[in-house]
C-alpha cells in the first residue's frame, strides 16, 4: 500500500520532517524524480563529502561512482514500473577527492495527495569498513594455499576455496550443501583422512576454527595441509639448499660474507674456486679478517669498501687483484634485519680475461690510431648524406684540406664533370653492404689539380648491421701513372728497336725487286706494263710495313674505340712474318669468322700481342710453328690463344710471371710482360699461362666486349 506524503504541498518541506532527518545518524536525502536533490540531512552531508548548498545543485547520478550508475536507473526504473516498493543495494559513491566509498543504499517514493510518485527517498549507510573485512575475508579464503572450508552448524559445506577443490577433486558446486562428513574416511585429533574423487585417499592436518557472531558460533572454518605436500615441500627445500650450496661452492666466481665484531670485518662465509685460483682456502679465511691473509696495504684498502657497505651503502664495487694473474671484480651488498645492517654479502667474478682483451683492445686502437694518423694514404669518413665527419692527416697531403675546412660539407674533391653521377655510383654500392675495392679514378685537389687516385670505399655499420658511414681510402697514383706510362713506352721503343732487323730484311726484299724491274725498263726490252701491277704491290708491302711500325712507335693516349680482333692479329702475324722466317718459325693464325668487335686501344692491344708472339719466337731456337687463334666464348668475351712449340716455362715460375725485372730470359727485363698485363686489366681482361718444359706454352688472353 502506498503512503502519503509527509509534506503540506509538492516542493515543501515542513518542521516535522526537519526535526526528523536532521539528528538522525543515517544519511537521508530527497530527490525530484530527475534525481535532482530537494533537501539532505547532515549525515548525508558528511557521508558524501559535499555542503549541503553543493548537494541542491547535484543529481544522484553525479554522486554515483561511473559503473554503478546504471545499476541505480534500473532500480528506480523497477520501483516505477511498481514492481518493486523498496529498493535496497551495495553501491560506490565518489567524494570530492575522487576516493570511492561502499555504502548501502534504500530507495522508495513519496507520494503526493493523488497517490503518485513525486520525490525519491534515499537512505544511505556507511558500509566501507564492512566491505573492506569482507574483502580481506575473501582474499584470505581463497588466495589461502591451505585448503578451507566454511560449514555452519549442521556442519553442511557452505564454501570452498580452490585449495579445497584442487585437495579433495571436488567443485564447489558439487560440494555445497553437501555434509562435511561425506567425505571423511576416518579422523583423529589432528589429522583427516578424505575421499578424493577420483577414489584414492587424502591426508590431511587439520584445525578448526569456530566463527563467532554476537557471541554465538553460527559456524566453522576447517583449515587443512596436505601432509604429503608439507613433507614434499621439505624435501624440496632441502634439496634446494644442497643445490644451492653445490652452485655457490662450485662456481667459477666467489661468494664471502662478513660482519663487523669489536671493529674488526671476521669472514663468516667463503665459497667458490676463484679462492682457490687466488692461492687460498675457504679455511684460511673463514672466521678472519683481510689482513691475516693479505698485505696490511692491501687490506686497509679493501677494508673502506666494506665499511661502506656495513654502513648501508647499496651496491659497492671495487676490482681487486688476487695474485696468480687473477683479478676480479666484486660486488658488495649489505643485509638487513629490521632495518639494521647485520652482515655484508660479496660476490666476485673473475675478471682476469676480460682485462686482457681490454689491454689488448687498447694497444689495437692504439696501433690502429697511430697507423691511421701516419700512413700516406688519406682516409676520410663521411656520413649517409654524404657530409665528412672525419679525415687523417695525410687528406691533407694528397688534397689540400684540412678537417676543420670539411667538417660537415660534403666532399669538394670530385671533378665538376663527373661529381654527381660518381657520387651516385660509390653509394649505390655500398648501400648494398658491397665494398669498392682499387677503383682508378680522377679526384680534384683544393689547388684545382686533377690526381689519379686508386680508391677503396667501405660502408661502416653499427651494432645491428646497420649502414650509418661509408669510410674511403685514397693513394695518390700520379706519378706511378706516369712510370707506367714511360714503361709503356720504353717497351714499345724496345719493340722497334728489336723489329728494326726483321723489318729491313723486309723492306730490303721488295727494294730488290723494284730496283730490277727499273733496270729492265731502264734497257728498253718490251713487255714493262705486266710489271707495274707487282711493282705496286712491292711498294704497297713496304708501305704497311712502315706504317704498323710508325703507329706502334708514335705516342698515343688511352682512347678506346671499336677494333676488330682479327685486323689486329693478322697485321701482328704479317709484322712479325720476317722475324719469324729469320728464325725458322712460321706463324699460323686460325681466327673463327664474323668475331664481334671489342672496346679498346687498337695500338695497346697490338703492342702485347706483338710482345707475346715475339717471346713465343725467342723461345724456340731451332724453329717450330707459333699458333694463333681466337674464338667467341659464351657470347660475351674473346678467347685469344698464342701456342709455341718452344722450351716452356717451369711451373714454380708462372705466378710470378707480369712482375717487374722478373724474366726467363737471360737478358730479360720482364717489363715487356708486365706492360701486357697492365693493358690487358685496364681493358677488362686477364692473362693466362700454361706450359710444359719441352713442349711449349700456351698463353691465353681474354678481353669482354663490353667494359
Amino acid at each position: 500500500m502506498r503512503h502519503s506524503s509527509s509534506f503540506d504541498r509538492p516542493g515543501a518541506i515542513n518542521e516535522r520532517w526537519k526535526q526528523i532527518c536532521y539528528a538522525s545518524p543515517t544519511g537521508i536525502g530527497v530527490c525530484h524524480l530527475d534525481g535532482r536533490f530537494v533537501s539532505v540531512n547532515p549525515a548525508f552531508c558528511r557521508m558524501t563529502g559535499h555542503h549541503e548548498e553543493e548537494l541542491l545543485t547535484m543529481g544522484w547520478h553525479q554522486l554515483a561512482w561511473s559503473p554503478d550508475v546504471s545499476v541505480l536507473q534500473m532500480d528506480v526504473g523497477r520501483l516505477l514500473e511498481g514492481s518493486v516498493t523498496t529498493c535496497a543495494s551495495e553501491q560506490r559513491l565518489t567524494d570530492p577527492q575522487g576516493h570511492e566509498h561502499w555504502y548501502g543504499l534504500q530507495m522508495e517514493f513519496m507520494y503526493d495527495a493523488s497517490n503518485q510518485p513525486e520525490f525519491l527517498l534515499i537512505h544511505m549507510q556507511d558500509i566501507s569498513l564492512y566491505k573492506s573485512m569482507e574483502q580481506r575475508y575473501h582474499s584470505l579464503l581463497y588466495y589461502n594455499p591451505a585448503a578451507m572450508i566454511r560449514i555452519n552448524t549442521s556442519c553442511e559445506i557452505e564454501d570452498a576455496n580452490p585449495a579445497a577443490e584442487q585437495v579433495s577433486g571436488y567443485t564447489l558446486g558439487e560440494a555445497l550443501g553437501r555434509s562435511l562428513d561425506d567425505f571423511v574416511l576416518a579422523k583423529n585429533e589432528t589429522i583427516v583422512t578424505i575421499q578424493h574423487k577420483g577414489g584414492h585417499a587424502v591426508n590431511l592436518e587439520v584445525k578448526v576454527v569456530p566463527i563467532m557472531t554476537d557471541e554465538r558460533t553460527t559456524g566453522y572454518h576447517v583449515i587443512g595441509r596436505e601432509l604429503t605436500s608439507l613433507e614434499q615441500v621439505e624435501e624440496s627445500l632441502r634439496s634446494k639448499e644442497q643445490e644451492l650450496q653445490e652452485i655457490v661452492t662450485k662456481q667459477q666466481g666467489m661468494t664471502f660474507k662478513c660482519k663487523e665484531i669489536d671493529g674488526r670485518f671476521i669472514h663468516t662465509m667463503c665459497a667458490g674456486e676463484l679462492v682457490y685460483r687466488a692461492g687460498h682456502t675457504p679455511e684460511q679465511i673463514i672466521g678472519h679478517e683481510l689482513r691475516d691473509f693479505l698485505p696490511a696495504e692491501t687490506a686497509l684498502r679493501k677494508e673502506q669498501y666494506y665499511r661502506r657497505a656495513w654502513q648501508g651503502e647499496e651496491h659497492v664495487l671495487y676490482e681487486g687483484y688476487a695474485g696468480n694473474g687473477v683479478t676480479y671484480l666484486a660486488s658488495l651488498k649489505p643485509i638487513k634485519r629490521n632495518g639494521q645492517v647485520v652482515e655484508v654479502i660479496a660476490s666476485c667474478v673473475d675478471i682476469s680475461e676480460k682485462k686482457k682483451a681490454e689491454e689488448e683492445l687498447r694497444r689495437t686502437k692504439e696501433l690502429l690510431e697511430s697507423f691511421v694518423q701516419h700512413t700516406s694514404d688519406a682516409i676520410d669518413l663521411v656520413d649517409l648524406e654524404g657530409k665528412v665527419l672525419w679525415v687523417n692527416p695525410a687528406f691533407e697531403t694528397v688534397y689540400g684540406w684540412t678537417l676543420e675546412e670539411l667538417r660537415d660539407r660534403k666532399l669538394p674533391v670530385f671533378p665538376e664533370n663527373t661529381a654527381s653521377e660518381e657520387e651516385n655510383s660509390l653509394k649505390k654500392i655500398t648501400l648494398f653492404g658491397q665494398s669498392a675495392t682499387g677503383l682508378g679514378t680522377v679526384r680534384k685537389r683544393k689547388d684545382g689539380r686533377l690526381i689519379d687516385i686508386d680508391l677503396t670505399v667501405s660502408p661502416l655499420r653499427d651494432n645491428d648491421g646497420e649502414i650509418i658511414a661509408y669510410s674511403a681510402i685514397s693513394r695518390d697514383i700520379t706519378e706511378r701513372k706516369k712510370t707506367e706510362e714511360l714503361l709503356r713506352k720504353s717497351d714499345k721503343l724496345g719493340v722497334v728497336g728489336q723489329l728494326a732487323a726483321g723489318l729491313a730484311h723486309e723492306i730490303r726484299n721488295p727494294l730488290t725487286a723494284l730496283r730490277g724491274f727499273l733496270q729492265v725498263m731502264r734497257s728498253g726490252q718490251g713487255g714493262k706494263s705486266e710489271y707495274y701491277g707487282i711493282m705496286m704491290e712491292e711498294l704497297d708491302r713496304i708501305n704497311f710495313i712502315v706504317s704498323e711500325l710508325l703507329l706502334i712507335a708514335k705516342p698515343e693516349k688511352h682512347n678506346p674505340k671499336q677494333a676488330q680482333v682479327n685486323v689486329i692479329l693478322q697485321g701482328v702475324a704479317t709484322l712479325l712474318e720476317s722475324q719469324a722466317l729469320m728464325n725458322n718459325v712460321t706463324i699460323v693464325t686460325q681466327i673463327a669468322e664474323g668475331l664481334p668487335p671489342i672496346v679498346c686501344s687498337p695500338v695497346q692491344i697490338k703492342q702485347v700481342f706483338i710482345n707475346l708472339v715475339k717471346n713465343a719466337i725467342e723461345s724456340m731456337p731451332d724453329g717450330g710453328e707459333i699458333t694463333i687463334r681466337a674464338d667467341l666464348v659464351e657470347g660475351n668475351r674473346i678467347v685469344t690463344t698464342v701456342e709455341d712449340q718452344g722450351c716452356g716455362i717451369p711451373a714454380e715460375r708462372i705466378p710470378s710471371l707480369g712482375e717487374p725485372f722478373y724474366s726467363t730470359k737471360v737478358k730479360g727485363t720482364g717489363l715487356g710482360l708486365m706492360m701486357c698485363y697492365k693493358i690487358i686489366e685496364s681493358h677488362g681482361g686477364q692473362i693466362c699461362f700454361y706450359s710444359k718444359l719441352n713442349q711449349g706454352t700456351q698463353v691465353e688472353v681474354v678481353l669482354p666486349l663490353i667494359q
